[in-house]
């Protein structure tokens, strides 16, 4: 049963009737409802009570939503029934769930989630999206890639949650927002650590602790041009990294930064460092070479030590060089 709007021009899905004994399997909403007067409305919306019949059915359903929709009432997805949801729509999709999805009943309720039938492989978020819902992806475990445009400027916690074979992100920011500096766990988790391989991150003026910390598979990242700091951990035991460059705005490289990083073949220091952190490049295996900037100021404890370094320059202001820092440097 549909609730007709005239006044917005839109129709609501209001009630499910579900016949005795019949088991629905496939679930359509339409795109558009005729009213009395033959005038053909959108279907906008679903109450969070229209489910209320159809969840008695024994067994699971395909649900498939139209490209009209914009909002599905709290509670209409909350349930162990839906086996795939069908979407034409991934801008309205961004925003339309916001409070039915949640860690817990995301994985029962859903195992699919189709684009026009198919499978999302490579998720482009349309520009002009300017937010993205929690759970909107999670548990979509055909992504490979996935852009966001600029026009976004909140991502909400958990979005791609359970997304485990994610291989490339393309982000105007790490985090929930523009100025809100978080790590890559924040909309991804941790199960994204083993497959994430590339990244390029447009926007955003630091790199906050822990941002990368773990990600084995990681092996390329392109950073903002304007970038002041990385934070402490930021890509420890990023194992499969070779080469990462920063700008020259950036002045500190916290503690552990790269420690772990036993891939990394090569370092660019920018001009502006002023702070190398302890354990910055600890057990760096592959790291030969490095020339310190004259900006330089602080080496921290152990930040080269267990490194392959065969060659070193010191920058002419370098005032403090921390215990052990090129402990185990056997080829200096």
């Amino acid at each position: 049963y549909f609730r007709i709007d005239t006044a917005n021009e839109e129709a609501c899905l209001y009630a499910i009737i579900q016949k005795e004994n019949v088991q629905i399997l496939d679930l359509h909403i339409p795109e558009t409802v005729k009213g009395f007067d033959g005038t053909e409305y959108p279907v906008t919306s679903i109450l969070k009570d229209a489910h209320r019949s159809i969840y008695a059915t024994v067994g699971q359903f395909n649900l498939y939503i139209p490209y009209s929709m914009k909002t599905i009432g709290d509670g209409f997805l909350d349930n162990g029934s839906v086996n795939t949801i069908d979407i034409s729509n991934i801008a309205n999709w961004c925003t339309m769930c916001k409070n039915n999805l949640s860690a817990y009943n995301l994985p029962k309720k859903a195992k699919k989630l189709l684009f026009n039938g198919n499978p999302i492989v490579d998720l482009v978020i349309p520009n002009g999206v300017t937010e993205i819902y929690s759970y909107s992806f999670a548990n979509c475990t055909s992504l490979k890639s996935v852009y966001i445009p600029d026009s976004v400027t909140t991502v909400e916690q958990n979005v791609f949650v359970g997304c485990s074979r994610i291989e490339r992100i393309d982000l105007p920011f790490l985090g929930e927002s523009k100025t809100t500096n978080n790590t890559l766990t924040w909309a991804f988790t941790t199960i994204l650590q083993g497959s994430l391989k590339e990244v390029n991150l447009r926007g955003g003026t630091s790199i906050a602790d822990s941002a990368f910390t773990h990600c084995v598979a990681l092996e390329k990242i392109n950073l903002p041009a304007v970038l002041y700091s990385i934070g402490e951990n930021a890509f420890n035991s990023c194992a499969s990294l070779t080469e990462i460059n920063l700008s020259d705005s950036c002045t500190t490289i916290g503690n552990y930064a790269f420690n772990g990083c036993i891939s990394l073949t090569e370092f660019n220091f920018p001009s502006s460092l002023r702070t190398l952190g302890k354990y910055a490049f600890y057990v760096c295996q592959s790291l030969r070479k490095a020339v310190l900037p004259d900006s330089l100021q602080t080496v921290g404890e152990r930040a080269f030590a267990q490194t392959s370094l065969y060659s070193i320059t010191l920058g002419k202001n370098l005032t403090d060089i921390g215990t052990s820092a090129f402990f185990a440097c056997n080829m200096l």
